[in-house]
């Protein structure tokens, strides 16, 4: 399934992909409703996980960063990206470089998901996600500089 091999899709990016595997060009307001209610059907009969708006292959929410460079742009948009996988790519890319300025690990952060530039919207959504971490005490500051806590 998607989930298995992705981990973590976007209700959004799913029904994308279930209504271009039918041919069908445009999502509906009725289409996704439907898909929707078949994410909470999928999740109450525990075949996978749907919290928010993310589908996710089972409850633990264990996501691996992917590099989304050689996606469809219509599949690559930072708003329908998990937050897991941003926090777990500012982790990673932190805890590679021992430390870094705030805008260099969303940069490289971007990067490693296959972003080649950063915008507004994107450093924005990024910055909520270091601003979760620093509250979760998973990371700090310090001469600043991001280090792993």
């Amino acid at each position: 399934s998607i989930l298995q091999a992705e981990g973590v899709i976007h209700i959004k990016d799913a029904a994308k992909r279930i209504t271009d595997a039918l041919g069908i060009g445009r999502i509906g307001n009725r289409i996704l409703e439907k898909i929707i209610d078949g994410a909470t059907y999928g999740h109450r009969n525990n075949l996978f996980h749907h919290s928010k708006d993310f589908l996710y292959h089972d409850a633990n929410k264990i996501v691996e960063v992917r590099d989304r460079s050689d996606f469809d742009p219509s599949l690559k948009k930072i708003e329908n990206i998990a937050p897991e996988e941003i926090q777990k790519a500012l982790i990673d890319t932190i805890s590679m470089a021992f430390s870094l300025p705030e805008s260099e690990a969303i940069s490289v952060a971007l990067s490693s998901m296959g972003f080649s530039r950063s915008t507004e919207k994107a450093s924005v959504i990024i910055g909520a996600e270091i601003a979760k971490l620093f509250k979760e005490k998973k990371i700090k500051l310090e001469d600043n500089r991001i280090v792993i806590n």
